[in-house]
């Protein structure tokens, strides 16, 4: 044990390191930032980056950028500047998968970053895990991050890539029982704990038991923060739902006002030269079509994974069959 873990003997800092796509803006936006009105604090990730002390923005900022030495300087701020809380918390799901330039980082690279930066400063670390069928993570994680043609192939090129190629740092990534290995050497079996997205979907309450139970906390005092979330959707003044529109679409309803594809101008040189991020309505429906598993595809998706999902899934004792990850 070193200097600084004695002073936070007794301290607990949990990890939410992934996956992307899900429903991790559920729990940083909902669940621990309540938590954190409790025994917790919360360090990120927000979209309201302004409820982040300025220590809290700068960690989640340095473990984006991999800068080791800048996040312990500020993780051990955040624990000096909070010393009388017990709990900490850090989410950011680009821990895990970090889609910097189209790919993500090695999974043993992250956990050994996120060693080399809590290790010195903790000695009781969490790891969680949240995990979703690798077919339907594909073909969102697609979507969200490729889907503007940055990645330069098409969808069934991805998917032949994740399918045909081994070493295809895409489809590594999503090896669950490798990723949850590579946690384990490095914070230790017992502290990694894995949950199913696909268990928050059909049955909620069993999801927030799990992951109030792997925290160490009392379900009937904190069950009442989960079941409070307010949902994420977007309402109107009179607290109506009203659809979602994305910063694209209404950029692109702007082009369509100002040059619209009547008059042939629609692609003016001046708009790429603006650089607007726009997605017309059409693109988008393109897209949605494109985005599409056939049969043989999400049989073949499940195949690959199939051996591992299990062994995760025996080791864990997660019932993985009931989601549909494995056979038995």
């Amino acid at each position: 044990m070193t200097v600084k873990q004695y002073e936070s003997k007794g301290k607990i800092l949990w990890l939410h390191v992934g996956y992307p796509k899900t429903a991790t803006t559920t729990l940083q936006e909902h669940f621990f930032p309540r938590l954190a009105k409790e025994d917790m604090y919360y360090i990120g990730k927000r979209k309201e980056v302004s409820l982040l002390s300025p220590a809290a923005r700068i960690f989640c900022d340095a473990i984006s950028r991999s800068d080791l030495e800048c996040a312990t300087k500020h993780l051990e701020l955040i624990l000096q500047e909070n010393a009388a809380y017990n709990h900490f918390c850090f989410s950011a799901e680009e821990t895990i998968n970090y889609w910097q330039h189209h790919h993500p980082r090695m999974i043993a690279t992250s956990a050994k970053m996120l060693k080399s930066i809590t290790g010195s400063l903790f000695e009781n670390i969490k790891i969680l895990l949240v995990i979703r069928k690798q077919a339907d993570y594909l073909c969102s994680a697609y979507a969200e991050f490729f889907g503007d043609g940055s990645l330069g192939i098409s969808f069934s090129d991805y998917i032949d890539n994740i399918l045909n190629n081994s070493s295809y740092i895409h489809g590594k990534s999503i090896d669950y029982y490798d990723c949850y290995k590579v946690f384990a050497e490095q914070f230790g079996a017992d502290n990694v704990f894995v949950a199913p997205f696909e268990c928050l979907q059909q049955t909620p309450l069993k999801y927030y038991h799990y992951i109030l139970d792997s925290m160490a906390l009392e379900r009937t005092k904190y069950l009442k923060v989960a079941i409070g979330k307010e949902e994420n959707v977007r309402k109107n003044c009179q607290g109506k739902k009203v659809d979602r529109v994305t910063f694209y679409h209404k950029l692109a309803l702007l082009k369509s006002k100002i040059i619209p594809y009547s008059l042939g101008i629609g692609h003016w040189k001046v708009w790429k030269l603006l650089s607007f991020p726009v997605m017309t309505e059409k693109k988008a429906r393109q897209l949605g079509e494109s985005i599409v598993l056939s049969e043989q595809e999400q049989q073949d998706i499940y195949q690959r994974y199939v051996s591992s999902n299990q062994k995760l899934s025996d080791e864990l004792g997660l019932n993985l069959k009931s989601y549909g990850y494995c056979d038995n």
